[in-house]
């Protein structure tokens, strides 16, 4: 297939080879590739434009990259008693169900992936440790966190170089280098009873986490690893779970509710127990707004068009 050079739209890479600039030198085991573009009039995809890619896109856009199509599931618990040490992919487009990854530590429960899908992180409850999977090979690695910690949930940083993982046992949150699989720090002061869900801005600055028993959600200042004034006010009533727009300016959180601590706008005669989500505005960390949902609100999740 040919393609006149003034039609051409190909990639940034391509691009800079037709204006002469210099890419990024390949890898010592790639090909090297030879093609004067200031001299070709008319572009041909095969021998020109794949040459490109195979030598300069591939080894970062490559098709032994971990497929977008897998969700992972972590077993918390299972009926019958059985305590599970697995995770379970399942194909997203057809639903169909893979064999179980080994864990080998039991009850994992928070789940976590990398943003290149390269690396699963899951908490086990039980044993206390963070746990990383190659999803390529499944090979396993684990990280312990020490005793009586009881890791809940992780949340990854937008360059995946930083997790956050809350111990509701200890009330702490643990500050791990995902590259050395090593803690950075442990905070403490100014987290609150039982940290549930983290959730991390997409700029990297901040991490939201609510506490379950303490009716508060903790601010983390991600460069210093040092914890903000915690955020407290109406509808925060055992927070659960939490998410962040794209945009960064607005952290969810749900509230389980069933003490009854927040009391609802109207009184229908049976919702004196409804769950809630907060609306946080994370350049003030005011509460905004206070949704009032079904009962016992945990798990959330946010989709943006």
């Amino acid at each position: 297939m040919r393609i006149r050079l003034a039609h051409i739209s190909v990639c940034v890479l391509l691009l800079n080879f037709l204006l002469g600039c210099s890419p990024t030198e390949p890898k010592e085991n790639e090909p090297k590739i030879d093609i004067d573009f200031a001299n070709i009039e008319t572009i041909d995809y095969s021998e020109h434009v794949q040459p490109v890619f195979d030598a300069y896109c591939l080894s970062c856009h490559g098709g032994d990259k971990p497929a977008a199509d897998t969700l992972y599931v972590s077993g918390f618990m299972v009926p019958g008693g059985n305590v599970p040490q697995s995770v379970v992919p399942i194909e997203r487009s057809t639903m169909t169900v893979g064999d179980p990854i080994p864990v080998l530590y039991d009850i994992p429960h928070g789940i976590a992936i990398s943003p290149s899908g390269e690396e699963l992180y899951v908490a086990s409850l039980s044993s206390h440790r963070i746990i990383f999977i190659d999803t390529q090979s499944n090979d396993i690695e684990s990280l312990s966190l020490g005793s009586s910690k009881a890791p809940l949930q992780i949340a990854v940083s937008p360059d995946g170089s930083t997790l956050y993982a809350t111990a509701q046992l200890s009330n702490e949150l643990f500050v791990i280098d995902a590259a050395t699989r090593s803690i950075q720090a442990t905070l403490s002061d100014g987290i609150g009873l039982q940290p549930w869900h983290p959730v991390v801005t997409p700029d990297g600055v901040r991490v939201y986490v609510g506490n379950l028993t303490s009716n508060s959600v903790s601010v983390i200042d991600a460069n210093s690893n040092t914890v903000l004034q915690p955020i407290t006010g109406d509808g925060i009533t055992q927070p659960h779970g939490s998410a962040v727009t794209s945009d960064g300016k607005y952290v969810f959180i749900s509230n389980r509710n069933s003490s009854g601590d927040y009391v609802p706008r109207h009184n229908f005669g049976d919702n004196e127990n409804v769950g809630t989500i907060t609306v946080i505005n994370t350049e003030t960390n005011a509460i905004t707004k206070v949704l009032e949902v079904g009962d016992f609100a945990t798990g959330l999740g946010i989709w943006e068009e």
